[in-house]
């Protein structure tokens, strides 16, 4: 049985994109938000936080051309 770890960077990243419903952001966005907010984080946590989410069916990846 795997127990998933919530950090208060992906509590924050899961909060962001729960006020994003039915709406497109980038790891930018979710950069800049966490920046807002006073939290640390380095780009490679932003993207392994949202693939995360992808993988659990939480968010949809899309990629623009």
């Amino acid at each position: 049985m795997s127990r998933e770890y919530k950090t208060r960077i992906s509590q924050a990243i899961e909060a962001f994109a729960a006020g994003k419903k039915d709406m497109g952001f980038c790891a930018a966005d979710v950069s800049a938000y966490l920046d807002e907010k006073g939290i640390n984080a380095n780009t490679t946590t932003v993207y392994r936080n949202l693939d995360r989410m992808v993988t659990q069916d939480k968010l949809i990846k899309y990629q623009g051309t």
